[in-house]
C-alpha cells in the first residue's frame, strides 16, 4: 500500500507481484481497489499488479477538478508515468472500463491491451434522463441515506452477494455524499460524456488496442462487438452473472483473461515473424509535389483481399503517401473487398478504422466514408450502413458495384435509401454504364455521388450527362500505372472543371503520380484550383461546417 501525489491529488494505490509485465486494475463507481482482492491474488504470481483508488474513493483525496473519466484517466496516466511503467494491460470494471478506454485513446503508449468488465458505456439514448432522476432523488435534503441505499442495492440472494452488499454499503457510508452523485453526473451528464450512444460509439472506436470485453447485458455485448479494430479482440456475453462479475465469478474471469492474453501474445509473435519476412520489401515512393494545396477524395485504408498479393495500408501509411504526394487532406474510405475475408466483422473493422482516423486526425481526414456489402444480406448491409452513418458519424459510403454485389439495377436501393436519409456522400467505383449511375442520382437526389476513375476517353455527351445531373462529381484518378496530363486536360475540355475532383486512389495507384499529372496539365490557375481543392472543400464543408484547409 502506498500514496503518491499526482495532478495535485494524493492517490492511494496498491502494488504487488514482480512479473515482467504490468496489469492495472481500475474499479467502478463507489468501489475501491480492495474490491479487486480475488483478482490480484490470482495475477500477482505472473504480473506486477497495480490497483489505484479513484478521486474521492477509498484512500484517494477528492481534489477540485471533478470526477469525469477524462480526469480520472489523466490521474492513472500520471501515476503510471511516475512509477516508471512503460505500458500495461489495463483492466476496468464499470466506471473503470470507461476510464480504461479513455486512457487507451489519450495515451495509447501506456495501454498494450484492454480488459473491460461490464463497462458503464453504450447506454441507450435517453439514459441521461434516468440518471437525472436518480441524482435528484439522492441529492434531496436529508437524502444521504437514500444515496447509500441506492449504491448498495441488492444484486442477488446468495450469501456471497448479500455479504458484498454489506461491503458496498460500508464503502458508501465512508464516502462524501457529493462525491457519490458528482461522479455519477460527470460520467453520464457532462457535455463530453461518452456513456451514451452515439457518443460512446464515436469515441470508443478510436481505441487502437486489442480488447477483451465481457458484458452482463446481451444488447451491449452485441453493440461492443461492432466497435473492435483488432482481429485479436473478443467480446463475450455472460448471462449468468450480475454487474459485479469479477466478484460473482473471479475464477472464471481469471481463466478467460489468462487465456486471452496468451492468445494475444501468440498472435503478436506471429505478426512479428511475418513482419520480419517482409522487412526488406521496397515501398513505393513518390516525389513531393509542389503547386499549392490539394484535397484527395479517394484514399483507401485496410486490405483488399481480392488481389494477389493483397494490397493495403493503414491510416498512418496513407498519411505518408499523402505527404509524398504533397496532398494536404483526404477523404478516407475502406479498401475494396473489405467483407470478403471475415464477413460483417471485417466490414465493421474497416469502418471502425476509418472512423478512428477521422476522429484522431480531423485536419488530415476531415470526413470519412464507410462501406457495406450486399452479399452479407440486405438486412445486414443496411444495418451496417445505419451503424456507420448514425453511430460512428461517418459522412457516407464507398461502394464497389462489381466487387461487393451492389448492382445498380435496384438491388442497391435499400442501402442508398439509408444514405439518402442522411444526405451523405457516395464514392461509387466503376459501374456498368452511365445510365445506371444517372438512375441512382435521380432517385436519390440528397446523395452527392462521386464517380471514381472518370472515363477519360469516353464520348463527351455521355460524360456531360453525368455532370449535368447536379449531384454527380467525377474523380480524376487514372487507374493506369502512369497518369497522363494530356488525358486530364482532355477530360476538362469535355466536361469543364466544376464537377471534377482530384483523386489519388492510394494504395492501388500512386497519389504522387496523379498529383504530378495534375500539375503538369495545361490548365488555367482557377481550373487547377477547382480540381485540386476548391470543389472538394465545398463538399467537405457540407459535412464538416467550418472546416478549412490546414495552413
Amino acid at each position: 500500500m502506498a500514496w503518491m501525489t499526482v495532478n495535485g491529488v494524493r492517490v492511494f494505490y496498491t502494488s504487488s507481484g514482480d512479473g515482467p509485465r504490468t496489469v492495472v486494475l481500475l474499479h467502478g463507481w463507489c468501489d475501491e481497489s480492495t474490491g479487486w482482492a480475488g483478482i490480484v491474488s490470482g495475477l500477482r504470481t505472473e504480473y506486477r499488479v497495480i490497483a489505484p483508488d479513484f478521486r474521492g474513493h477509498g484512500g484517494t483525496e477528492p481534489g477540485t477538478d471533478g470526477f469525469s473519466p477524462f480526469v480520472l484517466a489523466d490521474d492513472v496516466a500520471a501515476l503510471l508515468d511516475a512509477l516508471g511503467v512503460p505500458d500495461a494491460v489495463v483492466v476496468g470494471h464499470s466506471l473503470g472500463g470507461v476510464v480504461a478506454s479513455v486512457l487507451a485513446v489519450r495515451r495509447p503508449d501506456l495501454v498494450s491491451a484492454l480488459v473491460l468488465l461490464d463497462p458503464a458505456y453504450g447506454r441507450e439514448h435517453g439514459h441521461g434522463e434516468k440518471v437525472r432522476e436518480w441524482i435528484g432523488d439522492i441529492t434531496a435534503p436529508g437524502s444521504h441515506q437514500r444515496a447509500i441505499d441506492f449504491v448498495s442495492r441488492p444484486a442477488g440472494d446468495s450469501a456471497d452477494q448479500r455479504a458484498r452488499q454489506v461491503e458496498r454499503r460500508m464503502r458508501a457510508e465512508a464516502m462524501d455524499g457529493d462525491v457519490i452523485w458528482r461522479t455519477l453526473a460527470d460520467l453520464h451528464l457532462a457535455p463530453d460524456q461518452i456513456s451514451t450512444r452515439p457518443e460512446s460509439s464515436r469515441y470508443l472506436v478510436r481505441r487502437d488496442v486489442p480488447l477483451l470485453a465481457v458484458h452482463a447485458d446481451k444488447g451491449r455485448a452485441a453493440w461492443e462487438g461492432t466497435l473492435v479494430r483488432h482481429t485479436s479482440s473478443r467480446v463475450e456475453y455472460w448471462p449468468d452473472v450480475t454487474h459485479w462479475l469479477h466478484l460473482d465469478a473471479p475464477g472464471r474471469v481469471l481463466a478467460v483473461v489468462r487465456d486471452w492474453l496468451a492468445d494475444l501474445d501468440e498472435a503478436r509473435r506471429d505478426a512479428r515473424e511475418a513482419q520480419a519476412t517482409t522487412a526488406g520489401a521496397p515501398r513505393r515512393a513518390g516525389a513531393v509535389a509542389g503547386g499549392g494545396p490539394v484535397i484527395d477524395v479517394h484514399v483507401h485504408v485496410g486490405t483488399t483481399v481480392t488481389r494477389s498479393p493483397t494490397v493495403g495500408q493503414s491510416p498512418e501509411e496513407a498519411s505518408i503517401a499523402l505527404d509524398q504526394a504533397g496532398v494536404t487532406a483526404g477523404i478516407l474510405s475502406p479498401a475494396g473487398g473489405a467483407g470478403l475475408d471475415r464477413g460483417v466483422a471485417s466490414v465493421q473493422l474497416h469502418n471502425n478504422t476509418v472512423a478512428a482516423a477521422v476522429a484522431g486526425s480531423p485536419e488530415r481526414y476531415p470526413v470519412g466514408l464507410a462501406t457495406t456489402d450486399l452479399r452479407l444480406g440486405v438486412a445486414a448491409a443496411v444495418a451496417e450502413a445505419e451503424r456507420a452513418l448514425g453511430e460512428l458519424g461517418l459522412a457516407g459510403l464507398c461502394l464497389f458495384p462489381r466487387m461487393s454485389g451492389h448492382r445498380l439495377d435496384g438491388a442497391i436501393d435499400p442501402v442508398l435509401a439509408v444514405l439518402d436519409a442522411y444526405g451523405g456522400l457516395c464514392l461509387m467505383h466503376p459501374a456498368d454504364d452511365e445510365d445506371t449511375v444517372l438512375r441512382c442520382a435521380e432517385d436519390f437526389p440528397r446523395i452527392t455521388f462521386i464517380l471514381a476513375h472518370a472515363p477519360m476517353s469516353d464520348a463527351p455527351d455521355r460524360l456531360r450527362r453525368l455532370v449535368d445531373a447536379g449531384n454527380v462529381y467525377l474523380d480524376t484518378s487514372q487507374n493506369v500505372p502512369a497518369p497522363s496530363a494530356e488525358r486530364l486536360t482532355a477530360l476538362v475540355d469535355r466536361v469543364g472543371s466544376e464537377r471534377l475532383l482530384f483523386a489519388g486512389d492510394s494504395p492501388y495507384y500512386s497519389a504522387a503520380a496523379q498529383r504530378e499529372a495534375l500539375d503538369a496539365a495545361a490548365l488555367p490557375e482557377d481550373v487547377h484550383e477547382r480540381i485540386a481543392w476548391r470543389n472538394a472543400l465545398s463538399i467537405i464543408q457540407t459535412h464538416r461546417p467550418g472546416w478549412e484547409l490546414p495552413s
